[in-house]
């Protein structure tokens, strides 16, 4: 009994994934209804800013060129809920040493 518990709880997990994977495939906007902010690395020049204003997002941009970096503060300009940082981030201590 408890084995077949256990079966039919995975089951429907692995259901409900391939559920959401086929909604969010229909529709792959759905993310940004649910949450409230973006932290988006390697922004690049900021190509998705209206897609972010569109959903009403708080956006954190990080880019570490500075020739992109300028590109980028200048594209976000007009959104005031989205903000441009110049940093690299990487998995080593001391980088720039």
């Amino acid at each position: 009994m408890k084995l077949r518990k256990k079966i039919r709880i995975k089951f429907k997990l692995v259901i409900n994934k391939i559920l959401y994977f086929l909604l969010l495939k229909k529709n792959p906007d759905l993310l940004f209804k649910k949450i409230s902010g973006v932290i988006h690395i390697g922004a690049s020049e900021g190509q998705e800013r209206e897609k972010y204003e569109k959903y009403s997002l708080s956006v954190i941009w990080v880019e570490p060129i500075p020739e992109v970096f300028e590109k980028l503060k200048s594209n976000i300009r007009e959104y005031p809920n989205q903000k441009a940082f110049k940093y690299l981030l990487t998995d080593e201590d001391n980088f720039a040493d």
